[in-house]
């Protein structure tokens, strides 16, 4: 999309005065992963052989749907105000900037009200039936938003809130909502149905994961201490063709600016 930016961005173009000329929207850009992993599941051998990798007959569609929603969210850290600083000079836009890796994954050591603001926005409650315990539940987000090559250990002191906290300019929580609900639509069968296998869950995926500094277990980190508090929920390059096409078909309000 041309600039000026008017939503929450998550890739830039630049000119040669390094003023933004094209933005490519969060939930777009998310769809775009969601969409390629998707493709990558269904219709290559990759998906039979992570079925194996975790002694599963197959991959069900509803445990296909939950990857590809969990892929769908490897970006949200995105919507806190310092990246989203960072489409902007320091004169435009004063305040710190940022990652959004770290800023999302500190969550799991936080123990502020922006915490459970946060759980709330990213509809944790919703995804947490999805393990037997909640150290599945963290390894699981760890390995989402660990996603540029080595694993991050969350930081002992939580997040920054300021990061995270609405202001005239944007909300981010907002922003996070926004493509929680996005990807929920794309992938309905995630939801409705039993428990994913707890071997697929957590033993592969927590191999080589960090903890916490300080903590002896991730158990008790996230949901146990959210308990009661914000926990009420209501009801660039063109992607290959079938990507596109599989992206039409799920979200059409998205596939258009594949960006890969």
């Amino acid at each position: 999309m041309k600039a000026p930016i008017d939503g929450f961005w998550a890739k830039l173009t630049r000119n040669d005065k390094r003023d933004v000329e094209t933005w490519h929207p969060l939930v777009s850009h998310c769809a775009d992963v969601a969409a390629s992993l998707h493709v990558l599941l269904e219709e290559t051998v990759l998906g039979e052989r992570l079925a194996r990798s975790a002694d599963l007959p197959n991959l069900h569609p509803h445990l296909i749907q939950r990857l590809c929603f969990l892929a769908a969210l490897h970006d949200v850290g995105k919507a806190n105000h310092g990246f989203q600083r960072r489409a902007y000079s320091t004169r435009q836009e004063p305040g710190a900037r940022a990652g959004h890796l770290s800023v999302v994954i500190d969550l799991v050591s936080d123990q502020t009200q922006t915490k459970l603001d946060l759980i709330d926005a990213l509809g944790l409650l919703y995804i947490a039936g999805w393990f037997d315990a909640e150290e599945g539940l963290i390894q699981m987000l760890l390995a989402t938003w660990g996603h540029h090559g080595a694993p991050i250990a969350p930081n002992a002191s939580g997040l920054d809130s300021t990061l995270w906290r609405g202001n005239s300019t944007r909300s981010p929580l907002d922003g996070v909502r926004e493509l929680i609900d996005a990807a929920r639509g794309w992938f309905p069968v995630a939801f409705p149905h039993p428990r994913c296998q707890t071997r697929f869950n957590c033993a592969i995926l927590a191999q080589g994961l960090p903890r916490a500094r300080g903590a002896s277990s991730p158990v008790g980190l996230l949901l146990g201490r959210a308990s009661g508090a914000s926990a009420a929920q209501s009801g660039a390059p063109t992607a290959p063709d079938r990507v596109k096409s599989r992206a039409a078909l799920v979200w059409p309000n998205h596939h258009d600016s594949l960006e890969l």
